[in-house]
């Protein structure tokens, strides 16, 4: 969720792909992990305009939640229901033969980029500028 948070505040695509890829292919996903932030600032001291940006971040991520479910249930309809497969691209199996093995990454990444294409193609069309996104640099 953090390499997600982050593709999002600096607008980087390939860092959001790869934080749902990453997402899709952890089985089973831990709650804790990924409950987002308490979206309300000091109640006695409240923060309005923060409130409704954490309540907005909040809902986003309850949305990415959902479709990253879908995204595994998706996956292992499809290992079910096919036979064994072999990816060429990455040296992977899956199927029924291979219960531990989940879909590969090649096919995780067309399934990923469908399911996220609006937001994947939003910050391709208008990316983030870095000029030093990493302490010390």
């Amino acid at each position: 969720m953090e390499r997600i948070s982050l593709a999002r505040q600096y607008r980087v695509a390939e860092w959001l792909r790869d934080g749902y890829l990453e997402l899709t292919q952890k089985r089973p996903l831990d709650f804790e992990e990924l409950r987002p932030a308490e979206p309300y600032s000091d109640p006695f001291n409240r923060n309005w305009e923060a409130d409704a940006k954490n309540w907005e971040a909040t809902a986003r991520t309850w949305e990415t939640l959902a479709r990253i479910c879908y995204l595994q249930t998706k996956a292992a309809a499809s290992i079910s229901s096919g036979g064994n497969q072999y990816c060429n691209g990455c040296n992977h199996y899956s199927g029924p033969s291979y219960p531990a093995n989940f879909l590969c990454k090649c096919r995780l990444l067309i399934v990923v980029d469908e399911v996220f294409r609006g937001e994947l193609d939003s910050l391709k069309e208008n990316p983030g500028h870095i000029e030093h996104p990493l302490p010390g640099k």
